[in-house]
């Protein structure tokens, strides 16, 4: 979690959604006050009075690009798996059956309640996020993967993304579903 003085803004840091990338490029504006992933519904943790009146955002990511994303990270860093996903994780674990474990998708870590409790913003909504930011331009580079999609979708994983990611998807009504191989 980190905050922005200056915005009085609060953000919620999704990892696999350009977070460091981003963060990266804000390194002046921001300061960390709590664990880098943590989410908007921990009730362990005492912020919600002390931020009550500043603006809590998150930033997501195309869910098709987010699920290769995050699946590659889990695979890396079993941590992440045993935190946020059921069962046991291995390498070999396939997409659908990653996707079909997951316990918290990206817009958990802004939901309080079963509500979002802040503002979702698009990575790829670059003028949008430059203009929050004062940012000349947002560098993506870190997130892009030319053949993200190919060879890792099947049917089964298509449908588990839309049934695990569908809040994440209505963000995002232009992109077209990764074709099954």
């Amino acid at each position: 979690m980190f905050r922005f003085d200056s915005k009085r803004m609060l953000y919620f840091r999704v990892p696999g959604t350009g977070s460091t990338s981003f963060l990266d490029m804000v390194k002046d504006q921001r300061s960390k006050c709590g664990d880098d992933h943590a989410m908007a519904c921990d009730t362990r943790l005492d912020f919600r009075e002390e931020y009550k009146d500043w603006e809590w955002f998150t930033i997501i990511r195309n869910p098709y690009d987010w699920a290769i994303t995050f699946h590659a990270m889990c695979c890396r860093s079993l941590d992440h798996y045993n935190d946020w996903c059921d069962g046991e994780h291995s390498k070999e674990k396939p997409l659908e059956d990653f996707l079909s474990d997951l316990k918290i998708t990206p817009l958990d870590w802004i939901t309080v309640d079963e509500k979002l409790a802040g503002t979702v913003y698009k990575i790829e909504s670059e003028k949008e996020l430059s203009r929050k930011f004062d940012l000349v331009k947002l560098d993506k580079r870190r997130n892009s993967h030319p053949d993200l999609h190919k060879g890792e979708w099947t049917a089964y994983a298509i449908d588990a993304a839309k049934i695990r990611l569908h809040r994440e998807l209505a963000y995002y009504p232009e992109i077209k579903e990764p074709e099954a191989k």
